[in-house]
């Protein structure tokens, strides 16, 4: 038993440092040094801060100020006692080890807490190794600080739990507690441990088992000192405590977090998810296995209650209580869900639990021919998902069962924290070899994601969001969240490397094509415009220092007439714009002409910012008129780029 957690540590020790950084990370550890801001400012009255802290915001008018950021607390003063000095990409791979070792600990107690409950060191055992290989939960083991976190401490809590209803003492009581107001300072869900705590000692007296003062005594321990460590360890209340809670309520009430998601096919908003969202995500991500000893462990569990002891029996029911009423509250209360079923990772706790007992329903099985086929099974299916999580090391996390695997990509989400970006940017890092590597950013999230890379690397990226800049990167990231299918293209780009998990793409990365480019220099002949006719040649100079621009506001009356030397062949178009990204035309038409008198409108196949694709046409003449006023943007370019064909 001991070299098998062994050999789990060493495992978490030498990859923990292989996952990409999800896009919550930044984010959790802001809200992190705003509350640490707080504390040693406001509180403590220290005057001199690191610049870090300093630059934090209030946390008493910060919008996430009851999320709690205990578990996180930890690391962030590991930083504040370095004075940060360690680059932020060492900051968290110190974080990603630190969820891990969370995670560790957590298995532990889920093999004390089924040990203690089937009497079993094997069975106990097993429940771990079902755990560990649990694709989803194993990678975000590793990087996800809110809902792994949480569903470690929600574990070491119904460790303690059990602990508390076998014996419960006043030690139990108040470890209990601390437990409790640990996990639910992560997840304020973590509290419903408190009142099936409560209402057993009440079971207890009513069965003459404890004396009311007893009751009393436990209950006021329970229930005072959660609520002591609850506020101590969410600064923000410290306050006004009363206040605090009934802001928090209100906030969490109206969470309308706005997201579009893939599910079945469909963009469908957060805010507007179907009831079965949370179950279908369950089970299309759970091995199958899992899931057949779940049902199993079910029918056992209502088939046994009568044989067990009080105890036993009343851990059962508040296990299935711990896993069926939160999901039964976000059905009931059409909550905001996104991210597949994340937020509620804890309760694989409970759900690993009732494995166990099919599991057990299966030794039970009084004939072999029966159980052994069942036991094959069982270890086939452990081998088969093993299998799958070393292949498709480090994306665990993109785990969909056989069930729904080869339509995966068309029916749901992926990627959609974009841990593939990290595989994508490195690639880009050894396949570009100039210094300044231009990228774009297409849902890769890369202002956040490049933390995965280290400081020298980080420095070589110039990143821009796509269809934002003055001109086109010469690389795209890009992520397939949202995205129905493997198809993702865009404009002139050609894809040179894909991340993929059992061929559905995660992300993509692109080159801009200079194959079918024709600069305008080489093929203009004249530019008429309407406004400052005196600099249109600058829009073919070949010179990106020199711009034309109507120097006013836009009107539908500006207009480009460009006459080539000689026909061309063209299907697409790209300008590049002057100093500010903002003035590109708003509504812009382009006509086609060969003699320059007789105009035919050209339709428009997509135009992102500088690039516009369309219908492949021959002309001599291409006019580009601006429709569309504004009161606020000019009209400006420094050259014009034509994709097509010259004639031979």
């Amino acid at each position: 038993m001991i070299l098998c957690f062994a050999l789990i540590f060493i495992i978490g020790l030498s990859i923990y440092d292989d996952y990409g950084m999800s896009i919550d990370e930044v984010f959790e550890r802001n809200t992190g040094l705003i509350t640490l801001k707080y504390v040693l400012k406001e509180k403590l009255n220290i005057e001199s801060l690191p610049e870090q802290i300093e630059n934090a915001g209030d946390l008493l008018s910060y919008e996430d100020k009851d999320y709690g950021v205990l578990l996180q607390m930890p690391v962030l003063l590991f930083e504040y006692a370095n004075q940060f000095r360690f680059d932020l990409n060492t900051v968290f791979r110190i974080r990603h080890l630190w969820i891990f070792l969370n995670f560790f600990i957590a298995l532990v107690c889920f093999c004390k807490m089924t040990q203690r409950r089937f009497s079993s060191w094997t069975l106990s055992f097993l429940g771990v190794v079902f755990l560990i290989i649990s694709p989803r939960i194993f990678a975000d083991a590793f990087y996800n600080i809110k809902d792994l976190m949480f569903f470690s401490w929600f574990t070491i809590t119904l460790f303690i739990y059990i602990e508390f209803i076998l014996s419960p003492g006043i030690l139990h009581c108040l470890l209990l507690a601390l437990v409790i107001a640990i996990s639910s300072n992560v997840r304020i869900i973590g509290i419903i441990v408190l009142p099936f705590s409560c209402f057993y000692l009440l079971f207890l007296f009513i069965r003459k088992r404890i004396r009311l003062s007893q009751l009393l005594v436990k209950a006021a321990l329970l229930i005072g000192v959660t609520v002591f460590f609850w506020i101590l360890f969410l600064p923000a209340s410290w306050d006004n405590p009363i206040r605090f809670l009934m802001d928090s309520y209100q906030h969490f009430s109206r969470y309308d977090f706005d997201l579009q998601e893939l599910y079945f096919g469909k963009l469908i908003p957060s805010n507007a998810k179907p009831w079965h969202y949370l179950p279908v995500w369950i089970g299309i991500t759970t091995p199958i296995i899992y899931l057949v000893l779940f049902f199993l462990g079910i029918f056992s569990f209502f088939q046994q209650q009568k044989k067990l002891k009080i105890e036993n029996r009343w851990i059962d029911l508040s296990f299935i209580c711990f896993l069926l009423i939160p999901i039964l509250i976000a059905i009931l209360k059409k909550s905001t869900l996104y991210n597949g079923w994340r937020h509620f990772y804890f309760i694989y706790c409970p759900f690993m639990y009732f494995v166990l007992y099919g599991f057990l329903f299966i030794k039970n099985v009084s004939k072999q021919r029966f159980r052994y086929p069942l036991y094959a099974a069982c270890l086939f299916s452990l081998l088969i998902n093993a299998r799958w999580m070393v292949i498709n090391h480090p994306y665990q996390m993109i785990y969909f069962n056989e069930l729904i695997r080869n339509s995966a990509d068309v029916l749901f989400e992926r990627d959609y924290w974009a841990l593939s970006t990290r595989e994508s940017l490195e690639f880009l890092l050894k396949y570009e070899k100039d210094p300044a590597l231009f990228v774009g950013d297409y849902q890769s999230s890369i202002d956040f994601t490049q933390y995965s890379l280290r400081k020298k690397d980080r420095d070589r990226l110039i990143i821009k969001q796509y269809r934002k800049g003055v001109q086109p990167p010469a690389y795209l990231a890009a992520n397939y969240s949202r995205i129905i299918g493997n198809d993702l293209n865009f404009p002139f780009y050609d894809r040179i490397y894909n991340v993929k998990v059992d061929d559905m793409i995660l992300s993509s990365v692109y080159q801009r094509s200079v194959e079918d480019e024709l600069p305008a220099g080489n093929i203009v002949f004249h530019i008429q415009t309407n406004i400052h006719q005196d600099i249109a040649a600058n829009l073919f100079d070949n010179d990106f220092s020199t711009a034309w621009t109507t120097g006013r506001l836009q009107n539908n009356s500006d207009y480009l007439e460009i006459e080539f030397k000689n026909p061309v062949t063209l299907w697409g178009m790209t300008y590049y714009l002057a100093s500010d990204e903002t003035d590109f035309p708003r509504s812009l038409q382009m006509f086609s002409s060969m003699d320059g008198i007789l105009w035919e409108p050209i339709d428009i196949v997509s135009e992102d910012l500088t690039d516009y694709t369309f219908n492949q046409k021959q002309m001599k003449f291409l006019k580009m008129k601006n429709t569309e006023q504004s009161d606020r943007f000019l009209w400006s370019m420094t050259e014009l780029v034509f994709h097509g064909s010259t004639q031979d």
